[in-house]
């Protein structure tokens, strides 16, 4: 496993349904973990911290990774608690949002929900993605509205419901290194020690290959088992794979994965337009983009795209305050710092952040927004 995302969670009770608060991003937790190749899951939930930071620009941390030999799946001195995967994928077909047909790895392509449009609005964006929520059958196949093909045979136990996701495209400029990462949470009604043995078996059936097998143990006493497997097929340097299973009062899987992905920019299509900011239109290609509420609070949603935009770095943050009064938006200078970001408040966003980027190409800059919006289910 390259990175791998820290299932620090708590199970909040909330009108008879329990709903899934992630911790932090695994390297840069507060708890910090150690693996063991056996122990119990213990049933405390931790509280998650309130967020009183402005929002930062998303990185995708490089978590290292236990030497030496892996426990053993079975037999003597095989892990007793629930387990996690790594990532699979194999040459899969997709079809890009603008309807060109694209290789790019995975499996069989699921058939959940709608393509998302090219130039979504929010409205659209919203519309898309609130039906991922809540129970599903085949939890893969709920991302398959981001045009891209989820690994194939991955198991869906049983009263599967997504509680909570996160989708992501990244490197895009880059054609060889672009890659899209997944992670869904979702609750079950089989217990943890039948999650385990269904991934484990169905995994290996679908041809994933396990590379791992541990349990992080964290200080604020959650055991998480976590299985990591290969992406069968897959060549990408990003391509992984993980099932991390906790047993609580209501049972827990995070399913994560990431792989290569061809006509990025196609995939991207979706997210141009959304912002409603002044320079965006300009933008020459996007650098990323991400949704989801996944370590989101409370019932936020985030939407963050980097926008490479034809303009001096120098005259970027001047360019785009000058133009902002023709938006609904206005800027929070108290919560802005000068020839960094900007605050904006108004708008249909709970809270939106622009920052601004010198880009790596002579002559152009990069636009970094981040926002989000609460959800009405």
């Amino acid at each position: 496993m390259q990175t791998r995302t820290s299932l620090v969670a708590a199970l909040v009770a909330t009108a008879g349904l329990s709903s899934i608060a992630l911790g932090a991003v695994h390297a840069e937790s507060a708890d910090t973990s150690s693996h063991s190749a056996a122990g119990a899951l213990p049933t405390t939930a931790p509280v998650p911290p309130t967020c009183t930071c402005p929002p930062q620009p998303t990185a995708q941390p490089t978590v290292p990774q236990p030497t030496g030999p892996l426990p053993p799946t079975t037999g003597p001195g095989a892990p007793t608690g629930p387990t996690v995967p790594a990532v699979p994928s194999g040459a899969v077909t997709t079809t890009a949002l603008q309807g060109v047909p694209t290789t790019a790895p995975g499996g069989v392509a699921p058939v959940a929900g709608s393509a998302l449009p090219a130039d979504a609005s929010l409205e659209q964006l919203q519309a898309a993605i609130e039906p991922m929520f809540g129970p599903t059958t085949d939890v893969m196949a709920e991302f398959a509205i981001f045009g891209v093909t989820p690994p194939a045979g991955v198991p869906t136990p049983a009263g599967a419901e997504i509680d909570t996701f996160k989708f992501a495209l990244d490197s895009i400029a880059d054609p060889e290194d672009a890659y899209y990462r997944g992670i869904a949470v979702i609750t079950s009604t089989q217990p943890a020690a039948e999650l385990v043995t269904l991934y484990q078996t169905g995994l290996v059936a679908a041809g994933f290959t396990q590379t791992g097998d541990s349990v992080e143990q964290t200080d604020s006493g959650r055991q998480i088992r976590w299985l990591e497997y290969t992406l069968p097929g897959s060549t990408h340097f990003m391509a992984e794979f993980a099932v991390g299973i906790v047993d609580d009062d209501v049972d827990f899987v995070q399913i994560e994965w990431s792989d290569g992905v061809v006509n990025g920019a196609a995939l991207a299509a979706p997210f141009t337009s959304w912002t409603g900011l002044p320079l965006v239109d300009q933008a020459v290609l996007l650098e990323d983009a991400e949704i989801g509420n996944f370590l989101a609070y409370d019932t936020n949603v985030t939407v963050s795209t980097g926008y490479r935009v034809p303009i001096e770095y120098a005259q970027l943050e001047s360019q785009f305050l000058a133009a902002l009064p023709s938006t609904p938006y206005t800027l929070d200078a108290e919560s802005s710092q000068a020839g960094d970001w900007a605050a904006l408040t108004g708008g249909p966003f709970g809270d939106m952040t622009v920052y601004f980027t010198e880009g790596y190409v002579e002559g152009t800059s990069e636009l970094n927004v981040d926002a989000y919006y609460e959800r009405q289910p």
